[in-house]
């Protein structure tokens, strides 16, 4: 077997892996998680300046440093449960503790016309549902009829009903045999801050690592043709070098689960509560906090702090032209609930939310000969108002199964 056969380190060697810090910059000692990507752009670089002096020798004078910056990059191919940590930072949130709602003698019923209204599930148990947060989606398991299993958005929750949105089609049971599950787990966008450690190892002696990377912006995108894809940007305190691997123990290796794709993984898309009727080519959301960025003082080269910056959501939505219903959202300015399910082979994935967006500057034009006529829309994020009162995005990550 021949050796040394490359002039310099692959790119298919590289490992990127990462731990969140407890304190920013500060390399946290926890067990690092590799991370699959398809691309990435970690670095560092100095900005330098030459004083413009006024001398006779004719050359300029020696350049000295004014500041490091650094920053990283990730390209992805998005999977299920691989960005849950990026997820949370990028929206500024914490995961809700995931649903274990399981039933206790097949007390769990699915119920076409609650008590306080509507229709969902019920329980004779006290409490049992006082973890599910109104807005959030469900995902559910065991009835035996099968307009009962599968996700839904819940409106209103007691400890004893949940309420779903009106058009779930659920059918009233009272399973006789089984076990019936809730799960369900949401992030929404808050003030929590979470700071990374990325380790970028080369070879099995070379390391760069980036310590205080701050999640500064990120996109998620399901276009026909193609897999669910992302990227997601950071700002850093400064890379460092290492000769070894700085996790607490070995790397945590990635998941393994298959990519999400647009064909069976990406559902039909839902305003409010109802799937739009025109064939749908893409959505894409792009998440930005805008004046996010590195703080600089008198001592340090490097980065002293980070400013949080201010969360903002934008996006497109392609359809084939079909009439006038989402031209009609548009011309009424109303904020429209928008929700999409994004999942793999397995069932596992999110369900995307937009609860408040506003339909912008469509173009529908006629491009060329032959060719489709779409209706591009701008989608400007704002926050909701009842149950997602200062909520601009919420994600809700569904299991493949109840265990």
């Amino acid at each position: 077997m021949s050796t040394n056969f490359n002039a310099g380190i692959d790119s298919s060697d590289v490992v990127l892996s990462y731990g969140e810090e407890a304190q920013w910059g500060v390399l946290p000692a926890v067990q690092f998680k590799a991370i699959r990507m398809t691309a990435e752009g970690f670095r560092e670089q100095k900005t330098r300046a030459r004083p413009e002096e006024i001398e006779p020798r004719g050359y300029a004078q020696h350049a000295i440093t004014q500041s490091v910056a650094a920053e990283g990059s990730l390209s992805l191919a998005f999977s299920s449960g691989t960005y849950d940590d990026m997820l949370a930072g990028l929206l500024n949130g914490d995961w809700q503790t995931p649903l274990a709602i399981t039933s206790a003698a097949n007390d769990i019923v699915a119920d076409a016309t609650l008590t306080g209204g509507g229709m969902g599930f019920s329980t004779a148990t006290a409490g049992k549902f006082s973890t599910v947060i109104a807005g959030q989606h469900i995902k559910t398991f065991g009835f035996t009829n099968p307009a009962n299993n599968g996700v839904f958005r819940v409106v209103r929750c007691t400890g004893t009903e949940i309420e779903v949105a009106p058009g779930s089609g659920l059918v009233d049971e009272t399973p006789a045999t089984g076990t019936q599950a809730i799960r369900g787990s949401v992030l929404r966008n808050g003030t929590a801050v979470h700071t990374f450690t990325f380790q970028k190892q080369l070879a099995s002696a070379l390391f760069l690592l980036y310590k205080g990377a701050y999640v500064s912006e990120g996109s998620l995108s399901a276009q026909q043709g193609n897999f669910m894809e992302g990227s997601l940007s950071f700002l850093v305190k400064d890379e460092t070098k290492a000769v070894t691997n700085q996790s607490t123990g070995a790397v945590v290796p990635a998941t393994a689960g298959r990519v999400i794709d647009t064909v069976d993984g990406v559902k039909e898309i839902i305003v409010n509560d109802q799937p739009v009727a025109a064939v749908t080519q893409g959505i894409e959301i792009n998440i930005t906090k805008n004046n996010a960025r590195a703080q600089y003082g008198i001592g340090s080269a490097s980065a002293k702090g980070m400013a949080r910056g201010t969360l903002e959501i934008s996006g497109t939505m392609s359809t084939y032209f079909l009439d006038f219903t989402m031209y009609d959202l548009y011309k009424a300015e109303t904020d429209q609930l928008i929700v999409f399910e994004a999942v793999d082979n397995t069932g596992a994935g999110y369900v995307i939310c937009l609860p408040a967006a506003t339909l912008m500057n469509p173009q529908i034009v006629a491009g060329g000969p032959d060719s489709d006529v779409l209706a591009e829309f701008e989608l400007e994020g704002n926050a909701g108002t009842g149950v997602y009162a200062d909520v601009v995005m919420q994600i809700t990550k569904i299991p493949a199964a109840a265990a």
